[in-house]
Parts: structure tokens; C-alpha cells; sequence
């Protein structure tokens, strides 16, 4: 019988297991391609919904911030509400500092009135505008040069009333600070397209009597800007509804607002994809303000299919809207469907090349593969100077320049990470290694960076006329956190613990912090910070604080907690301020004083809740009977049980003390 000769079996036992291998692989491709398909389309605009969360979070924050800071400045007299005009250098440093906004205003009870403000549109350029007794009850408007000077003629002049404006009645109505509907600004009604503004306001009063309204503004026009620069799939889309249905913003442009100023509503907008969506959405929860979960759908939108994906978006300032992303199904589709051909070309091509080279190909394969195994057998053994040449084929000669260029990858990677690791050593050696001995006093302290490094700070001071058993406690907190965060940190940290030696009352200590950081950070970078002292024997609490949240005070006997307010601006940006000093007490013994940073309640849980302050109330007032140490792990326990798996976004630092 006449065998068949082994060139001819040698390549079609190759090549069998090359065809049966590509077919069920095209096979299971085809059947998996759908479920492939959902859950990436559902993890990436999951994805970009948190990113578009977050950012919108970083700039709602930044009016309620500031906001609070001139609240401060107003009850401090740094800022004459009488005198308006007066304002002019702060409004200007606060309009630069926090550039995301996109005005800072004051108005008067008594129709006074001045802000400064950006309108948006192609027009980048920053105004200063002034009402008072000097302009004959006309607001007049000039425009500010990059060098924060303001020019001596007028750009316009036009009536005006504070009191009727939303942003001040908003807040005059509610009482408290609070968000206005979005509005037509005065300056941005003259635009091609009108400029619509969310304010935060906040009424002053004194004596039980409102004086004015310090408020803060949004462009929406900025948020649609945000929106179309990102990347949602390759021609996807994104806008943002509030609860009662209006559009806020959209990455395409849509017009949020008629040319008389009148809001538009989602599901009536021009552009088809917002209103279908829309409708799709009230359709399926009955309003979009009932949207209170994750969802996704598909829809047909002029003919094509596609990809519906909403989800709420909440903020502790009292903001609830909507963000909704629509993303052809062929951005998804089309990778798959390109990976399916490539799989059938590449089933056909291997079969012809193993029914043509036959047994001489899988000898060369076996050589260049057994070599590769031994070298990345040594890589792994940590021989990462090792390099490796395939010369036997273009793909295995690139395959090979790959792993080599790998390996140097590697090493610098670990080289990187010994260095970082060499940071945190260093950065946590700066805080303290044990807790001060205070007769009276039970004191613990606690950080924990969400990187290998922050700009977390919590120190206890020797400050120099400190008399009797009193601790000086301080904790401060870098905007940011990172590498640059620790060095502004450090750098802070040696400035006040010099100073201590020469002793001074807190105020002074920060004052002296402020122009060093000042002249070292040029105004570009800022930190927040809190001293307190307290004193065992009598009971008495001092502090000063730098734009940081006042320390939390918990009477165990009386179950209540004590109000502290005290403050100035951030350290870091402005020249010349003074921190005032409060002094509160006796506090009875019992008492606890919590002073931390604010990614203590600010941390988030997988849920997209955060900790908040009454959270941190309720561990104070549980766990009272503890010692300090016990108080400080109840509320790590407290931190870790709610957040669970999510990942720590900022740094938490806190110290604990209580008064025996």
C-alpha cells in the first residue's frame, strides 16, 4: 500500500488544527460580539460619567468656597458693606486665584452693588462693575487688564437693581445660602447667544436685618465647553438636565436659552438626540427628575440605533441634576466587526502559510520561542540588564526590540517607585512620632494619604510663652495632593515650627506663615490651616484658622456641640492678612475636640454618597466615653465601613483631644 509522504501530512496536520481553531474562535466571536459590546459601552460611559461628575463637583464647590470666604471677610471687617467700592482689590485677587468662575458678586440692601465677572461667549476679558452713591445710582462696567489693573473709562453704563435680580432674590427668599435657577446674566444679554449663569448666594444680616447678598456664578456656557472637548467614544454625545426638565448644557452646543432669555426645555430642543432622549427618559421614570439611578437603553434616533446612558448627579450644596450621554451603537460596534474580519483573513492566511512551509516552519518556531521562554524566565528572575535578539523573522525581531524596551521600562518603573517609596518615608516622618504628654489632656492624632505622598498636615507645637498644661494643636491641608502638595507641606511645616520658638499669639503665627508661603508660592498654590490650644487647667480653647473648617467641640454632659467660627483667608494667597484669634470655653471636662481636613466627611462611598459632618457628629457622640485613641479608631472604622471598596480620593488627617 502506498503511503502518503510526510511533506504532504506534515502540513495538513499543521494546518487542520489552525482551521478548526480559527473557526470556533470567529464562532464564539460572533455569539459573545453583543455581550462584548454591552459591557464595554456600559463600563466606559460609566466611566465618563464619573468624570463628568467629578468635574462638575470641582466647580460647584468653587462658588460655595468662595462665597463662604467673603461671608468671612464681611464679619471680620475686611470688607465694608457700606463701602463697595472698597471691594475692588479683593474681588479682582479672588476672581484670579479661583479662574473657574465666572463672577464674584456683592449687592446691596440698599440697591449698592458691585462685582466682577467674565461673560463668556468669544469675549474672554474680565469686567469690573460699581453702584453706588458716586454713579448716580448707574452701574458702570470697565474692563480689567491682564495686569489686574482697571481702566479709567467705562465700557457701558446702564441701570440697575440688585434686589430684583434672581441671584439676590433667591437667597433673600430662602433666608440661607442657596442656589438660584439658572438666569440671564445683565452683561451677557447682548451676545450672539444669551449667557446664562447658576448663582450661590448667601445673605448677610446683622441684628437680624438683611444687609446684602454675597454671591458666586457659573456660565452653563462653561460646563457645555467642558462637555465638548470630551472624548465619548468616537462620536458620541453628553448634556445636562435639571430636575424640572431644562437643558443646563450640552457638548454640541444646544442652545440652552431663546434669544429673549427663556429657558428651553430638554425634551423641546432643536437637536433631535437631546429631545428623543428626553422623552425616552420621562417616558421610562415619568420625569427626568425622577431619574435616581444608573440606566441605559437603546433608542432609535433618525433612523440609527443608540446607546442611552443617564445617571443623577447630586451635591451637598443642595444641586440635583441629570447628566445623560447618547453614543451611536456603531462606535462599539465597529472595533468588533473590524476584529471579526481581521480573525477570518488571519484563519485563511494561516492556513495557506502551514500548508506551505509545513514541518520547516514549526522547526523555526520552536527555536526562537524556546529562547524567548529562557529570557523571560531570567527577566522575571530579576536580571532586567539582560537583552534578548530574535533574528529570524521582521515580527520576532520587533517582538524581541519590544521586550528589551519592556525591561527598560521596568527598571525605571522601579527606580520610580523606590524613589516615591523614599518620599513617603521621608514625608511621614514629618509628622509626629508620638503625642505630647499634657497633664489634663488625652490626645491621638491620625493621616492617611490617598497617594504615596499628599499635602495632608497635623502637627502638635511648641509654642514658646505657652504657659501651664496646654497643647497646641494644628492641622492643615495643601490644595491638591501629590508630590507638589508634600513639598508646599514641608515647606510649611519648618516655617511654623521655627516661628514657635519665638512665641506670639496664633494669629501672628499665621500671618508669618502667610508671607512666607505667599513669597514662595507667588499666590499660585494655597493651604488651608487651623491652630488651636487648650488649656487642661482651665478649660479655655484658642484658635486661629486660615479658610479651614472650625475643629468640632462635643459637650458629653450637655450632649451638644459648641459653634466655633474663626478664620481669614487661605494661607498663600493674599500679602498682608491678619488672622484673628478666638478664645472659647471653659470647656468641661469630658469634652472633645476634633480638628481634621475635610476629606474626612468629603469622602465617598461606591454609592456616590459622601461621609458628611453629622456623620462625623454621630462617631463624636457615640464613642464619647473613649479615649482619644479609641475616638480616632471608631472613626477609621466609621471612614473604612462606609466607603468600602471605593478608592480614597483625598487625604484624611484628624487630630483627637479630650479634656480628663
Amino acid at each position: 500500500m502506498r503511503r502518503i509522504s510526510i511533506r504532504l501530512i506534515a502540513p495538513a496536520l499543521l494546518a487542520l488544527p489552525v482551521l478548526v481553531v480559527a473557526g470556533v474562535l470567529i464562532a464564539i466571536g460572533v455569539i459573545q460580539g453583543r455581550a462584548s459590546v454591552d459591557r464595554l459601552a456600559s463600563q466606559q460611559l460609566a466611566q465618563i460619567h464619573d468624570q463628568i461628575g467629578q468635574h462638575v463637583s470641582s466647580l460647584v464647590i468653587l462658588p460655595t468656597k468662595v462665597t463662604r470666604i467673603n461671608i468671612a471677610l464681611i464679619e471680620n471687617g475686611l470688607l465694608d458693606t457700606d463701602r463697595p467700592r472698597t471691594w475692588r482689590p479683593n474681588l479682582i485677587e479672588q476672581f484670579s486665584a479661583f479662574g473657574a468662575l465666572s463672577s464674584i458678586v456683592w449687592g446691596g440692601e440698599d440697591g449698592r452693588s458691585t462685582w466682577v465677572a467674565r461673560y463668556g461667549g468669544d469675549d474672554e476679558s474680565v469686567y469690573y462693575t460699581i453702584l453706588d452713591e458716586h454713579t448716580d445710582e448707574v452701574m458702570f462696567e470697565f474692563r480689567v487688564g491682564h495686569d489686574g489693573r482697571v481702566e479709567d473709562e467705562p465700557v457701558r453704563t446702564y441701570a440697575f437693581d440688585p434686589r430684583i435680580r434672581p441671584w439676590y432674590t433667591s437667597a433673600r427668599d430662602a433666608g440661607v445660602p442657596t442656589w438660584s435657577e439658572p438666569y440671564l446674566w445683565i452683561g451677557g444679554d447682548d451676545l450672539e447667544q444669551a449667557t446664562l449663569g447658576i448663582a450661590y448666594g448667601w445673605p448677610h444680616k446683622k441684628d437680624g436685618r438683611l444687609v446684602g447678598v454675597v454671591n458666586a456664578d457659573l456660565s452653563l456656557q462653561d460646563i457645555s465647553r467642558y462637555l465638548s472637548g470630551l472624548q465619548i467614544g468616537r462620536t458620541g454625545r453628553a448634556y445636562l438636565v435639571d430636575h424640572g426638565g431644562m437643558l443646563l448644557a450640552s457638548s454640541t452646543g444646544a442652545a440652552v436659552a431663546d434669544a429673549s432669555g427663556e429657558r428651553l426645555r430638554a425634551d423641546a430642543s432643536e437637536q433631535a438626540w437631546i429631545s428623543a432622549s428626553t422623552r425616552r427618559l420621562e417616558k421610562t421614570f415619568a420625569s427626568v427628575g425622577a431619574v435616581d439611578r444608573d440606566h441605559e437603553e437603546r433608542l432609535t434616533i433618525n433612523g440609527g440605533r443608540e446607546w442611552l446612558f443617564a445617571s443623577p448627579f447630586t451635591h451637598e450644596s443642595g444641586l440635583r441634576w441629570v447628566i445623560v450621554t447618547v453614543v451611536p451603537e456603531s462606535d462599539f460596534m465597529a472595533e468588533i466587526a473590524a476584529g471579526r474580519r481581521r480573525s477570518a483573513w488571519f484563519a485563511i492566511g494561516a492556513v495557506l502559510v502551514t500548508l506551505g512551509l509545513g514541518a520547516l516552519l514549526a522547526s523555526a518556531l520552536v527555536r526562537p520561542i524556546l529562547n524567548l521562554s529562557r529570557h523571560m524566565r531570567l527577566l522575571g528572575e530579576g536580571e532586567l540588564d539582560r537583552e534578548i535578539s530574535l533574528p529570524y523573522a521582521r515580527e520576532l525581531s520587533n517582538l524581541s526590540d519590544d521586550i528589551n524596551c519592556m525591561a527598560g521600562d521596568l527598571r525605571d518603573r522601579m527606580a520610580l517607585r523606590r524613589s516615591l517609596a523614599l518620599a513617603m518615608e521621608v514625608q511621614q516622618s514629618l509628622l509626629p512620632s508620638t503625642t505630647p504628654v499634657v497633664k489634663g489632656l488625652d490626645i491621638a492624632g491620625h493621616s492617611t494619604y490617598c497617594d504615596e505622598t499628599g499635602g495632608d498636615y497635623y502637627d502638635y507645637l511648641d509654642i514658646a510663652d505657652l504657659t501651664g498644661n496646654t497643647a497646641a494643636l494644628v492641622v492643615g491641608d495643601v490644595v491638591g495632593h501629590g508630590i507638589a502638595a508634600a513639598m508646599l507641606m514641608a515647606t510649611a511645616r519648618g516655617i511654623l515650627r521655627s516661628r514657635c520658638a519665638d512665641g506670639g499669639s496664633l494669629g501672628e503665627l499665621l500671618k508669618h506663615l502667610n508671607t512666607l508661603l505667599v513669597e514662595v508660592t507667588g499666590g499660585e498654590r494655597f493651604m488651608t490651616m487651623v491652630i488651636v490650644t487648650i488649656n487642661a487647667d482651665n478649660g479655655e480653647l484658642r484658635l486661629s484658622s486660615a479658610g479651614h473648617d472650625p475643629p468640632f467641640v462635643y459637650d458629653p454632659a450637655a450632649d451638644q456641640f459648641i459653634e466655633l467660627d474663626a478664620g481669614g483667608l487661605p494661607l498663600g494667597i493674599m500679602e498682608h492678612e491678619e488672622y484673628p484669634e478666638a478664645s472659647y470655653g471653659p470647656l468641661p471636662p469630658g469634652s472633645i475636640i476634633l480638628a481634621s481636613t475635610d476629606g474626612v466627611w468629603e469622602s465617598w462611598n461606591e454609592a456616590g454618597e459622601q461621609f458628611k459632618k453629622e456623620r462625623v457628629r454621630t462617631v463624636l457622640r457615640e464613642n464619647a466615653h473613649l479615649s482619644a485613641g479609641g475616638i480616632a479608631e471608631a472613626l477609621r472604622d466609621a471612614l473604612r465601613s462606609f466607603c468600602g471598596e471605593a478608592r480614597q480620593l483625598d487625604d484624611i488627617t484628624f487630630v483627637v483631644a479630650k479634656r480628663l
